[in-house]
């Protein structure tokens, strides 16, 4: 039997696309999704890119870098000694308010 999967990764906070993907998701009659990482990145929308990534139920969810920097900031886990982590750390901060976290 064969089934169709999948591959999703690297949203980096692109709704317009995320969307783009859904839509054909569903015209496919995909059977299973994998995500493979990266879902947020800089810029608005978080909440409903979230709700969206979770109304497809993936079967096989990975974190990508992005997604540890995100998390680990959120959770005050990353040095701040570079300028880079002190953008990760404020960008885990808002992204963690509009979701509730």
């Amino acid at each position: 039997m064969y089934r169709k999967i999948a591959l999703i990764s690297d949203i980096h906070g692109n709704m317009t696309a995320f969307q783009a993907v859904c839509d054909d998701l569903k015209k496919q009659k995909i059977d299973e999704v994998w995500f493979l990482g990266d879902m947020f990145s800089p810029g608005p929308g978080a909440l409903e890119q979230w709700k969206l990534f979770k109304s497809l139920e993936p079967s096989v969810c990975v974190r990508g870098n992005w997604d540890d920097l995100l998390v680990n900031g959120y959770k005050g886990r990353l040095s701040l000694e570079k300028p880079s982590r002190v953008f990760f750390s404020r960008l885990a901060e808002f992204i963690g308010m509009r979701l509730g976290s």
